[in-house]
Parts: C-alpha cells; structure tokens; sequence
C-alpha cells in the first residue's frame, strides 16, 4: 500500500505559489507568474518522482533471534528497489512496536533505520538494535519505507501488511553461580539419576585403558594395541541423564503487607529464575524436564533440548500473569500441579516448586478424590530465599551510575 502526503513545507511553498499568482493576476507582473509555475512544477516533479520511488521499493521481514527482556536484539530488514533505471534515495525504515495487549493509554514505540541511496535492481538489510524490557508478546510492524526524495515537500509511504510479525520476549535472564547443578542436586536429595554406557555414542572420548572382560570389539583401538603389542580399548565418560519436574507457583501472598509494586517485582524474579533453570537444565540432551505452570489453569510442558519444545515453554513462560486472588483454590493448593507433574514426568520423579513465597505445607496436601496418598520428593525454591541466593549470582553494577 502506497501513500502520498504533503508535506509542511510543501504547505508553506503552496501558500507562496498562490500567493505568486494572485499577485501577477491582480498587478500583471509577469515574473510572479512565472515563479508560481516555477513552484508548481517543482511540486508536481516532487509529487511524481517520490510516488515512483515508492512504488518500487520492496520490504522483507528477517527472522528474529529469541528475545529476552533487558537484552538488545537486532531487527533486519530486507529492501530492495524493484526499478529497472531510477536508483531511490533518502529511505527511511520506520518499524512500530506494541505489546499484544495495548490500552488506549499505552504508548507506540518506533524502530528507525535508513539507507541513503539503493541502486537500480540493489538490495540492502538495514537494521536497528532495541531493547524491550518487559516480557510479554508485542507486534511488530507493518514496516514502512518512506521518502521524501528530492525536495522535501511530499511523502511518500509504502507499507506492507505482510511484514507484520509476533514476537516474545521471554523473561530476563539470571546469572548462575559456577556449579550451581551441583548445589541444586544435593539440595534435590532424591534426584534421579541415570548412568547408561550402551555404546560408544553414549560419551565423550575419555582415553585409553587395556582390555577387560565384556569390552566391546568396536572400541579397540587398533593403532595403540599394534604397537604395545596388548589390546587397548578406548575410554568414554559416562553420560548422566537427570529428571527435573519444575513447577512454577504463580500466585503471590494476598496476605502479605507489600506493596502491589514488589510483589510483581518477585513475581518477575520468580519467572526470571525458573526460566533461567529451564535453559540451564535443556543444554544437555541427555536431560528430561517437565515444566508445569500452576496459574489459573495447571499448564502441563515436556521440555526437551528441541529448540520448538524450548521455544512454546519460554512462549508460556513471557505471557504468565500473577495470581493474587485470595478464593482462588488452584493458588491455594499446590497438589494440582503436583499431580500434574507426576502424569507427565512419573511419581518417582522430584518436583521442584519454584515460588514467590515461602513454603507453606499446607499448600502441598493432597485433595480428597485424588485417589493417590504416597510420599512425594518436593523440594521448595523461594526466589528471594537463601538457597536461590546461592544459586544465582551477584550482578555486577556500574559505579557511574
């Protein structure tokens, strides 16, 4: 879709070329009316040559990076000029950005790049960084290449609906302390934990060792056992594969005298340490982790190292929203998504509660007609506790700031 507008300064030399011609018309001088045609045919080379430089240009829409609040990400664009003999100058990119859910009070913020000149028949990317700092899910475009092109006094906009996109930007990232898997696994006593060597893809090249009885043939190593003249096989470490069933509790104490303010300032910690655990956790393949979200509804996720399967938990993860009712009886009761986790992941899997607010066991007591009345390996992550200190490190802040 193409647009054409006049400009301010377009108004100003429209207002001086009639203001030319009633003045030549009323006192018969000549030279007025010839700098009004003067300035009317400038408006009209204007007016012509901006449109075709419009109707030429082509926008394309490059696949964005993953997202995450309080990071600067690169947004590229693709633009060519479609004409065969008139190059385009003066280009301006201009990309609006609003969250899904906008208010009437909710302000547009625009993305802007530019390109001084696009040969006939060329295409360039440009690209503008930006930094959101609230998670959620925002729109982004339709992008508009707009130029002004020779004299300023007419815009011209092309804007094309199909560079409209959906983007999400998942909850800020935390840094972890060294070995911080570690401490997690001794707080988690009964973490399972599987060890398996069923060939020689099941590890990382270790070293060499002689023969032992019920070695395989395939890890010989036959250049070092041909000049010790002894069987020498290769040597892998073992893969370990752990089970984490991650539930996140996204009610905050009704209860509790803070402010509206902080309790959405530990909710946000909340989602910025369980989201952090949730990358950490996926690197390795060998690891299986079951992701449930105890909202308004219990939100049920396997997660493995596919980047779809990271990418629709992060996605459920940047749209989560506080609970704050008090006769809300999922937020109440944790056993739920407890129970969730254990369908999903196996009862003999830990659960790991990750929680604005301080355990309560009462939250974690089985509901009647639940039909189950076994023991259960929870342990309780407090964001703002002091295991979640140990886990996470201390930012560094800027003294000149």
């Amino acid at each position: 879709m193409i647009t054409n507008r006049i400009s301010r300064l377009g108004v100003h030399i429209c207002f001086i070329a009639l203001f030319a011609v009633l003045g030549g018309s009323l006192r018969g001088f000549n030279l007025l009316l010839i700098v009004a045609g003067l300035l009317f045919g400038t408006l009209i080379i204007q007016w012509r040559l901006a449109r075709r430089i419009g109707e030429k240009l082509t926008v394309r829409q490059r696949s964005l990076p993953d997202v995450f609040a309080d990071e600067p990400f690169t947004v590229r664009y693709s633009l060519k000029n479609e004409s065969r003999w008139l190059p385009a100058w003066l280009i301006e990119l201009i990309v609006p950005i609003t969250p899904a859910s906008k208010t009437s009070t909710t302000p547009v913020l625009k993305g802007r790049c530019g390109v001084g000149l696009l040969s006939a028949q060329a295409s360039q990317e440009p690209h503008f960084h930006c930094v959101i700092h609230r998670r959620g899910r925002y729109h982004l475009g339709p992008a508009s290449a707009v130029t002004r092109f020779p004299f300023g006094f007419t815009t011209s906009t092309t804007t094309d609906p199909q560079t409209t996109q959906e983007i999400y930007v998942y909850p800020r990232q935390l840094a972890l302390r060294p070995r911080w898997d570690e401490l997690l696994a001794a707080q988690n006593r009964g973490l399972k934990t599987t060890s398996n060597r069923a060939g020689m893809n099941e590890g990382n090249f270790y070293g060499l060792r002689g023969w032992q009885h019920g070695d395989s043939r395939r890890w010989i190593h036959w250049r070092t056992t041909a000049r010790l003249d002894t069987l020498a096989v290769r040597q892998f470490e073992q893969q370990r594969r752990h089970e984490y069933c991650l539930i996140l509790d996204t009610s905050v104490d009704p209860d509790a005298d803070d402010s509206e303010k902080t309790q959405t300032e530990k909710f946000e910690h909340t989602l910025s340490l369980t989201s952090t655990l949730l990358l950490r956790l996926t690197q390795l393949p060998s690891n299986r982790v079951s992701l449930i979200i105890a909202g308004a509804t219990v939100e049920s996720l396997q997660v493995t190292n596919a980047r779809l399967a990271i990418q629709q938990a992060m996605r459920r993860l940047a749209e989560s929203q506080p609970l704050r009712k008090k006769a809300d009886t999922t937020a109440a009761n944790l056993f739920p998504a407890i129970l969730a986790g254990m369908e999903l992941s196996g009862k003999n899997t830990p659960s790991l509660v990750i929680s604005s607010r301080p355990k309560d066991p009462q939250r974690l007591v089985p509901q009647e007609g639940t039909g189950w009345h076994g023991a259960q390996d929870i342990s309780w992550l407090q964001a703002d506790g002091p295991l979640a200190s140990l886990l996470i490190a201390e930012e560094k802040t800027d003294a000149s700031t």
